[in-house]
């Protein structure tokens, strides 16, 4: 349990960010999202996050699955790796 309880607390460290940003950041600048926005977003994103992390805990077989996936993904280096992704976890 204190496993869990140390990643929760590591993830609240960790802002939910795409490519090292944070999405609200990503916005141009005719379609800025007001302070507020951009606030509700944030707790939104980290809310998102928490909750995905504790589903990652209570289901560490989907380590496993996600490793199988780009471990097979980087040997057959697809294409389309979406479609090789929709293949691979509908089998």
């Amino acid at each position: 349990m204190s496993g869990s309880l140390e990643s929760t607390s590591a993830a609240k460290k960790m802002p939910p960010r795409a490519t090292g940003r944070l999405v609200a950041d990503l916005c141009s600048k005719e379609a800025q999202l007001s302070e507020d926005q951009k606030k509700k977003l944030h707790a939104k994103q980290v809310s998102m996050f928490l909750s995905n992390e504790q589903y990652m805990q209570a289901h560490p077989e989907l380590r496993q699955l996600i490793s199988t996936f780009i471990r097979r993904a980087l040997e057959d280096r697809p294409e389309n790796v979406v479609v090789y992704a929709a293949e691979f976890f509908t089998r």
